[in-house]
């Protein structure tokens, strides 16, 4: 087992891992999680794994990464039936699934040679339904904590790290990813302590 495999592997159980402080929190009561939204995030994780995996020229470690996209907002998504709210859809909602639909669209019609197109149309459709994270962590700071959104910051590196093949195909959507929440962490201090500096702390509720 070589360095790009065992990074590789704790890159995973790091992504997978990240999911816990995030269900813990919807049991607790702690988490209050947008159906809507995590819907919207399941949809897309899936087209993302779809579209990697389909692409020749994804890393094997990208392809597992894009798994853990799908596998862990579903699961949040279950939950939100359980403990979750429900808000209208909104334009950057609508947009996420239109976009995402074009990604699964574009794959059919290139699928012998799918390239990297189909990822970044999944990716844009990413970028859609976290705008309407941010938004709801920017209004609702106390119904989130970045436990999660670190670990998954961390995830995302560590799958960087074990890329053997340091191609685009390979490396944009945990680079992309590694971005997007750090972010969703940032904006969640800003705002946490511009409110109650107590919710800076990410363990307290």
């Amino acid at each position: 087992m070589d360095k790009y495999q065992i990074l590789g592997i704790i890159s995973q159980v790091v992504t997978v891992w990240s999911a816990i402080p995030y269900i813990l929190g919807i049991i607790r009561g702690v988490i209050v999680p947008n159906r809507v939204t995590w819907a919207i995030w399941s949809v897309v994780g899936i087209t993302l794994w779809f579209t990697t995996w389909a692409n020749p020229n994804s890393d094997s470690i990208t392809v597992m990464f894009a798994f853990i996209l799908a596998f862990n907002p579903t699961v949040v998504f279950i939950l939100t039936f359980w403990k979750g709210s429900t808000e209208p859809i909104s334009k950057m909602e609508k947009a996420a699934i239109l976009i995402a639909t074009s990604a699964i669209a574009t794959w059919l019609f290139t699928k012998n040679n799918p390239g990297i197109l189909p990822t970044l149309f999944a990716i844009l459709a990413d970028i859609c339904a976290l705008v309407p994270t941010i938004r709801f962590v920017n209004n609702n700071p106390d119904q989130d904590r970045p436990t999660a959104w670190i670990l998954f910051m961390i995830g995302s590196i560590l799958a960087i790290s074990g890329v053997k093949l340091w191609n685009m195909d390979s490396l944009i959507l945990p680079i992309y990813m590694t971005i997007g929440s750090f972010f969703i962490v940032i904006h969640w201090y800003i705002i946490g302590l511009k409110i109650k500096p107590h919710y800076a702390n990410g363990f307290k509720k």
